[in-house]
C-alpha cells in the first residue's frame, strides 16, 4: 500500500471503521513509514483533544425541547394528530345532524301553530253545530289575548259542557 491509501484509511481506523485485516495492514504501513506515523500521531492527538473537550461541554437540559419549539417541530405522534382530527370530524358532523334529528321528534313551531289553528277551528264548527249558529266552519281563528276569538264572532271565555 502506498502513503496516499493509508492516509485514507487513517481515519477510518480512529473511527474503528475498518476491518480486523484492513486495520492491521494500516497499522503495518504505519509502523514502517515515519511520514505516516506522525499524521497518524497527529490525528490521534487531535482525536483525544476533540473527545476530552465534548466531554467537558454542558449541554442545556432544555436543548432539545428549544430546537424543538424554535424549529416548529412537535413531539406528539403522528397517529395521535389523525385521531383527533377524526374525532373533530365525527362532532362536528354530529352537531351538524342535531337539529335534523330534533326536528324528527319535535314539530315545528309553524306546524304547532297550524295544529292549533285546525283544532280550534274544528272545536268552533262542533259548538256552532250544537248552538246551531250559522257562520263558515273554515273562518280563520286568531288568538287574542290566550282566548280564541273567531274572525267577525265573538270570543269564547269557558268550554262549552255537552248536554
Amino acid at each position: 500500500m502506498n502513503c496516499k491509501n493509508i492516509e485514507i484509511y487513517m481515519d477510518a481506523l480512529i473511527d474503528n471503521e475498518l476491518s480486523v485485516e484492513k486495520s492491521l495492514e494500516v497499522i503495518d504501513h504505519i509502523d514502517s513509514c515515519k511520514d505516516c506515523k506522525a499524521k497518524w500521531e497527529l490525528s490521534e492527538g487531535i482525536k483525544s483533544k476533540l473527545v476530552h473537550y465534548t466531554n467537558s461541554l454542558k449541554v442545556p437540559s432544555n436543548l432539545k425541547a428549544t430546537i424543538y419549539k424554535e424549529y416548529g417541530i412537535d413531539k406528539t405522534p403522528r397517529y395521535v394528530k389523525q385521531l383527533l382530527i377524526a374525532a373533530s370530524i365525527v362532532f362536528l358532523i354530529g352537531l351538524g345532524l342535531l337539529p335534523f334529528l330534533y326536528s324528527l321528534k319535535q314539530p315545528t313551531l309553524i306546524e304547532l301553530h297550524q295544529t292549533k289553528l285546525q283544532l280550534v277551528t274544528n272545536d268552533v264548527g262542533v259548538v256552532s253545530d250544537k248552538l246551531k249558529l250559522d257562520f263558515n266552519k273554515q273562518k280563520l281563528v286568531r288568538f287574542k289575548d290566550a282566548r280564541f276569538q273567531v274572525e267577525g264572532g265573538a270570543q269564547i271565555v269557558k268550554p262549552f259542557n255537552k248536554d
